[in-house]
């Protein structure tokens, strides 16, 4: 067992009969590990090992050591409480308790804790240290509980059964929770908290059917608690139930209470429902905070974040820069505000736009650990693959309310959330999903690029309803979208002696001399002889006079190639190059946007007209439309030569 700060006895640990070889082999690997400071390593083999042998003292007694070290002091916590309830008569492991529960901020429990121990074991080394914590504990004993809503000393039993709902929530032992927020409805019945904790439990123990139910028969006495309406809107939304959640805005509005606590509550529950106006609205309504020396409205950081999202998504970029700052102020590490601010600074094309809740914030543990797994069979590729389908289907099959919460994503998810509602929707294309799509990909929700992926997507499949986007900052009509398939290279050189010579010349033009261009020069010249006008060979000429630098006799044959060949796609990709070397960018633009309405392109093909239009765009200073193109075309044609070459798409 983890000690404090001085040597003490270990509780003494039977070996429970195990007589494995593999559990001792085990623990002594993790002993061994700890007297290198290797906290992390005999953790995870700590946690292994109490998965396997939950009842084994060895292993309890490893956990609480580790846990101990690694100052995660609620699973130390659970543990200890675990172990005690294996080995109840172990002084040490009473004593540690207490200690812990003070390390948790359990004071009363804490208190309870000492007294017992203290009692059953008068003459421990630890009574010392058990007196000094009471000591400490007891003149404030008024002001803990009225910080938990309860006076002193009529509410003692009470706030004791309480703070060890609180416990018992916060270590995740759920089932206890439950029995100890029963105990505290049968005996406080009046008692607005009890049920509240109650529901809480439930919830923590996904059962949100009674959850809901305990929050709608206290809500019929106590119609004005912030706290139960906020949960019960929260408990709602989390399964897709919007519609009914939405019910119950007006009276969690009209409720009494601007202490900082409710205002949270209320905008927590707001932005649950996407209300950003109502959620504006509360701002006027934080009171001046004394201990600022400024006397500014302050609330807690969280408000001011939910408020910052709030005004960003309703174009008031100052004033939700100046909440967020508040947040960060308040809360220097709050990461979600962090992120939400280096995400208003980003550029249209990456920025995501204002999130109120991470991914785990809508999900308890079970979906969530769900949804990592989708994103564990989530690949690059712009076809979900098998394993991914087989993920999602599982997914929606055991958790079906993540479909009614997947256009909420869409719309004003986190990133991550955002990500794994694309990723969900496009492995399960139903009608659906095609319609969520649709509805972002025409929306000025997400990214440039997110929505412009969702939008050739479904234009690729002839599914996409409107061809109006949101990019760059502007609604554009009809942009170009990434339809494009790749077909197969046929030479278009047919007879076996134009084709040797025309594959020595290639060889020859990619030593990229004068010299060696000359002589590919001359072969084309005599394969031209045996197929007159093809036009292969004919591009292939033209690359062949712009190795010599014969720039004028390559731009007049592309022209011809073109003349001659209206539908060849190679001398249009040249013909714009060339424009785009002489700076003409009106004439290359034209040329391309031509080529941008065709279906089907060779691989080779697709990657000069990719490299051609991206360096146009840049040409134009349109860099983010050029990353966009680039980023959307990249997948099709990753892996060819050229850009492996070039080092690109790796």
């Amino acid at each position: 067992m983890a000690k404090k700060s001085k040597k003490k006895k270990k509780p003494a640990v039977a070996g429970q009969g195990f007589g494995s070889q593999s559990l001792s082999t085990e623990l002594a690997h993790a002993r061994a590990l700890i007297r290198r400071d290797q906290w992390l390593e005999a953790h995870r083999v700590a946690l292994s090992l109490r998965d396997q042998h939950p009842d084994s003292l060895e292993v309890l007694d490893l956990l609480m050591d580790t846990s101990y070290g690694l100052e995660q002091f609620h699973l130390y916590q659970a543990t200890c409480e675990a172990f005690l309830t294996l080995k109840p008569n172990d002084s040490q492991a009473n004593f540690m308790l207490g200690h812990v529960y003070l390390l948790n901020y359990y004071p009363l429990l804490a208190m309870q804790q000492y007294r017992r121990a203290m009692e059953r074991w008068p003459d421990h080394p630890d009574v010392i240290e058990g007196k000094e914590h009471i000591a400490k504990i007891e003149p404030n004993l008024g002001e803990v509980l009225e910080s938990l809503g309860f006076t002193y000393p009529e509410d003692m039993e009470l706030a004791q059964l309480d703070e060890r709902l609180r416990a018992y929530l916060e270590t995740h032992c759920y089932e206890a929770a439950i029995a100890t927020a029963q105990q505290l409805v049968e005996q406080y019945p009046d008692v607005v908290s009890s049920y509240n904790g109650l529901a809480m439990a439930y919830a923590a123990n996904n059962r949100y059917e009674d959850a809901i139910a305990t929050i709608v028969s206290s809500l019929d006495k106590h119609p004005e608690n912030v706290a139960l309406r906020t949960n019960l809107i929260r408990f709602l939304c989390f399964r897709g139930r919007f519609d009914e959640a939405q019910q119950h805005r007006d009276a969690l509005i009209e409720a009494p209470g601007v202490e900082p606590d409710d205002l949270t509550r209320k905008a927590e529950a707001l932005a649950y429902l996407g209300d950003n106006e109502a959620i504006i609205s509360l701002i006027d309504q934080v009171p001046p905070d004394p201990r600022d020396k400024e006397n500014r409205p302050l609330a807690t950081g969280m408000f001011h974040h939910l408020a910052a999202v709030a005004l960003a998504r309703q174009g008031e970029p100052v004033a939700a820069r100046h909440q967020w700052q508040l947040a960060l102020e308040i809360h220097s590490h709050m990461t979600i505000a962090r992120e939400n601010l280096d995400d208003f600074d980003s550029t249209d094309q990456h920025r995501q736009g204002a999130w109120a809740f991470e991914l785990n914030n809508w999900l308890e543990d079970g979906p969530y650990q769900a949804l990592r797994q989708v994103a564990v069979a989530m690949t690059p590729e712009r076809e979900p693959e098998p394993q991914l389908v087989a993920a999602v289907e599982q997914l929606l099959s055991t958790y079906p309310f993540i479909d009614r919460l997947l256009p909420v994503w869409l719309e004003r998810g986190s990133p991550r959330s955002r990500m794994l509602a694309i990723v969900i929707t496009k492995a399960q294309p139903n009608e659906a999903h095609l319609a969520m799509l649709n509805e972002f990909a025409t929306s000025t929700h997400g990214s440039d690029a997110q929505r412009y992926h969702i939008a050739s997507y479904l234009a690729q499949r002839d599914q996409l309803t409107s061809q109006k986007l949101w990019l760059n900052g502007e609604w554009q009509e009809e942009p170009p979208l990434v339809t494009y398939k790749i077909v197969e290279d046929t030479d278009g050189v047919t007879s076996p002696e134009a084709k040797d010579l025309q594959e020595k010349a290639m060889k020859k033009i990619a030593l990229e001399s004068v010299k060696a261009a000359e002589t590919a020069e001359a072969l084309l010249k005599q394969a031209l002889e045996i197929e007159p006008d093809n036009p292969v060979l004919l591009n292939n000429l033209a690359v062949a006079y712009n190795t010599q630098e014969r720039q004028a006799d390559a731009r007049q044959l592309t022209q011809e190639i073109i003349d001659g060949h209206p539908e060849d796609v190679d001398s249009r990709i040249a013909i714009a190059q060339i424009y785009l070397e002489e700076g003409n960018t009106d004439a290359a633009e034209a040329v391309i946007d031509q080529l941008l309405t065709r279906q089907e392109f060779t691989a080779d093909a697709l990657v000069s007209l990719l490299l051609s239009r991206s360096r146009l765009l840049m040409m134009q200073e349109k860099k983010d439309q050029a990353r966009l193109w680039f980023q959307e075309v990249l997948p099709l044609v990753k892996d060819h030569p050229l850009l492996r070459e070039l080092g690109i798409g790796r």
